[in-house]
Formats: C-alpha cells, sequence, structure tokens
C-alpha cells in the first residue's frame, strides 16, 4: 500500500465525551471515551474514519466488541450480534420487532395478561374475572377491573380512594363535573365508607355513602319515581308531602297537600276523644257531666256530704283538657251558709277550703273541655 495509506489510518488523539463523533471527517483511529452521548455504545471503544474526508466512513468498535457504522439513518451494527428475544438482523442489518419482544404493551389487539397487575385492565371474552361467593370477594383479589391490596390508607388522616371516575362537560356552556366511585377511609378504626361521589367544576358536591352495616346515607332528599319502591314496612303517600305539627305544638298536627302545599289540619286524641259522639252525658243519683258533641265543652255537678276541711274532690268525668271554672256551695237551711273556696282545681278535681272549719253538705258545678 502506498505510505499515505497507512498514514491515514494513524492514531489521532483520544475524543472526549463532549465531541460529536458523527461529525470527525479526518481519516485516523480515534479512542472514544465511555459515555459519549453520540456513540452508538455508552462503554468506551474507538472510531476509524476511512477516506476520502468528502465522504468518510465511519465505524466504531466498543470494548464490548460490538461494531457499528454510521449510516443515513444513524448507527447499525454490524456482524452477528445478540438477537432481541429470538429475532436476528437481516442481510441488511435490520431487526423487525413487536411489542412482546421488548416487554411493550401493543397500540391495538394484543394479550397483555402477563404484565404486572394486568387485572387492571383485563379483559376475557366468555369468562368474568374475580366472579364467586360475595363471601370471598375479599380475599379474591381478582375481577375485570380491579385494585389490589397494596397501599395502606394513613392513620388519622380521611383519604378518598377512586376506583373509577369519569369526567365530562358540555359543548359550549361547560359545566364539566367528576363522577367516581370509591371508598372513603376515616383513619380511624372502621371499615370506611363505600361512596358515590359527584363534584362539578365549581365546587359543588354531591355524595352518598354506605358503611360496613348496610346503613345508607345521603344529604339530599331521596325521591322515589313511584312509591311502589318501598315495601310495605314503610308507609306511602297520596299526594301527602309532610306530615308534622304546627310550631312543635303536638295539639296541632297537619299533613301538607302535595299538589296545593295547603295544610290540612288532624285532630289529636283528645279531640277524637271529646267528639267521638255528639252530646254525650252520663249521671249517677247526685252525680252529672255532659260533654257537647260539635265543641267539645263539659259541664260536671254533684251534691256530696259530710265533706271537711282541704277534702279532695274527684270529677265524676275527667276533662280533656281544662277545668275552667268552678262554683261551690253550701247545701244547709236558709241563712245558715258557710264561705267555701276551691283550690288546686285541675283536670280531675279540685280541693275545698271551708271557712271555719267543719264539715259541709258540697253542692258545686263545674265547666271545661
Amino acid at each position: 500500500m502506498p505510505e499515505d495509506f497507512y498514514a491515514a489510518l494513524m492514531m489521532r488523539r483520544a475524543l472526549p465525551a463532549t465531541t460529536d463523533i458523527k461529525t470527525i471527517t479526518a481519516a485516523g483511529i480515534y479512542p472514544v471515551d465511555a459515555g459519549n452521548e453520540t456513540a452508538p455504545d455508552s462503554v468506551a471503544g474507538t472510531l476509524i474514519v476511512y477516506l476520502p474526508t468528502t465522504a468518510p466512513k465511519l465505524f466504531f468498535v466498543s470494548t464490548n466488541g460490538d461494531t457499528f457504522r454510521l449510516t443515513a439513518p444513524g448507527w447499525q451494527v454490524l456482524g452477528t450480534i445478540k438477537s432481541i428475544n429470538g429475532e436476528s438482523p437481516n442481510a441488511s442489518g435490520e431487526i423487525t420487532i413487536s411489542a412482546t419482544d421488548v416487554g411493550a404493551v401493543p397500540t391495538s389487539g394484543g394479550n397483555v395478561a402477563y404484565l404486572d397487575n394486568s387485572s387492571h385492565y383485563r379483559i376475557k371474552p366468555g369468562t368474568w374475572d374475580g366472579s364467586g361467593a360475595l363471601s370471598n370477594q375479599y380475599d379474591n383479589s381478582a375481577a375485570p377491573f380491579c385494585i389490589p391490596y397494596g397501599y395502606v390508607s394513613p392513620k388519622d388522616v380521611s383519604v378518598y380512594l377512586p376506583i373509577v371516575k369519569g369526567l365530562s362537560s358540555t359543548e359550549t356552556v361547560g359545566f364539566g363535573s367528576a363522577v367516581s366511585l370509591g371508598i372513603l377511609r376515616s383513619g380511624k378504626s372502621d371499615f370506611g365508607n363505600m361512596m358515590l361521589h359527584f363534584i362539578g367544576d365549581n365546587g359543588a358536591t354531591a355524595a352518598l355513602y354506605m358503611d360496613i352495616n348496610s346503613n345508607v346515607t345521603v344529604a339530599g332528599q331521596v325521591i322515589p319515581g313511584n312509591m311502589t319502591n318501598f315495601d310495605s314496612r314503610y308507609p306511602r303517600a297520596d299526594w301527602i308531602s309532610y306530615v308534622g305539627i304546627v310550631s312543635s305544638n303536638e295539639n296541632d298536627p297537619y299533613m301538607r297537600a302535595s299538589g296545593s302545599g295547603n295544610l290540612i289540619h288532624l285532630a289529636t286524641k283528645n279531640d277524637v276523644n271529646a267528639k267521638a259522639n255528639p252530646n254525650t252525658a252520663a249521671w249517677n243519683g247526685a252525680l252529672m257531666w255532659w260533654r257537647c258533641g260539635s265543641t267539645g265543652a263539659m259541664r260536671m255537678s254533684a251534691t256530696i256530704g259530710n265533706v271537711g276541711e282541704g277534702a279532695r274532690i274527684t270529677f265524676p268525668q275527667a276533662f280533656p283538657n281544662i277545668c275552667t271554672a268552678v262554683v261551690a256551695n253550701q247545701n244547709s237551711a236558709s241563712g245558715g251558709g258557710t264561705a267555701m273556696t276551691p283550690y288546686n282545681v285541675d283536670q280531675t278535681g279540685f280541693n275545698l277550703h271551708i271557712a271555719g272549719g267543719g264539715t259541709v253538705t258540697l253542692m258545686y258545678i263545674a265547666e271545661g273541655w
């Protein structure tokens, strides 16, 4: 060979890792430091540049023994190389590989069951992962979509763990919202709550909770589409929206008509007792009472002998609500009257004060309702 040919392949200075070795045009042999990002291998190696300088041929031999040639697309490995998952280069040095060859997820189709945690995305026609008894669901860590046990929520910190979530909005008007199903952990000694959560882009939120004892909690109203959705254990409303009492007054119960919103006042037990029978009356010897069937007003009278000072007189029939008046007189000879005063008057009777003491034959009239 001519002398200048050998000179063209003379040993050159080492190229630091910062040098772009693909731009070298001067013929020669160049040591290349490890870590050069423009080299085909991260290890140290040797760059060989052949003439002509207008179109030099660059080769790189790594300390691993692999040889590369610089082509228009980039470095191309030469000779016999290691296969990739059994795939070897063709005559042009090219290798065709699939997602499976490099452990990647295919862009469409294919099988990802070999991936760790693939149960997150598993869909198998004709089967249903995780099917079985309800009592086995905690130990059976499989489902068409499953987040396996492993994450532990922090103690004394309430945290919501969404399992499935969807976000949407309406064209032009917006009103973005997110709906999710998840677990709300309190950080305390409990099993948490299953939760259906709904939140808008303005921060408005709604949630339905169910604890381990099947108690369901929701802040808003539960409005059934049909009252027959409730079984026979629960009362059903027929055009009635509420049942209550006016201003916490137990003697004024009502129902509210759902159509008009008007109050329908109801009778109390005392009202029913007072008005069940029109103009009810009874007498027994010197005792008598009478009740007005339309108003509930009552009147009682009696004559009782040998009534002493402070004696308790019991009405023949108790007033349902209140005794409004008692008039007491002594049954005696003309001019022999004694001053008497009823006291401690209530629905059932009264006590009698006799001026000067002694006993009297009492005649009284009491009114009330």
